[in-house]
């Protein structure tokens, strides 16, 4: 497997809000997506004053990225 370093951003800051209660609790509990064949989190990295985070990730191959991002 590879790693690699995932950036994401919010298309504003209103969005970031909004979102604010699912990240954290994210952040506190995880998510059963966070570790799937081929895929795995490492390391997750949130930034609400940046609407914005990254995450180190292993995975198989750029699809299972992808999949990750799904809901």
């Amino acid at each position: 497997m590879q790693t690699y370093i995932v950036k994401w951003q919010f298309p504003s800051m209103e969005a970031s809000m909004k979102a604010t209660k699912t990240f954290t609790d994210y952040v506190k509990e995880g998510s059963s997506y966070d570790s799937f064949e081929g895929f795995k989190v490492l390391n997750k990295v949130l930034n609400p004053h940046g609407a914005n985070g990254w995450a180190i990730v292993q995975a198989s191959d750029h699809s299972k990225i992808w999949q990750w991002f799904q809901p």
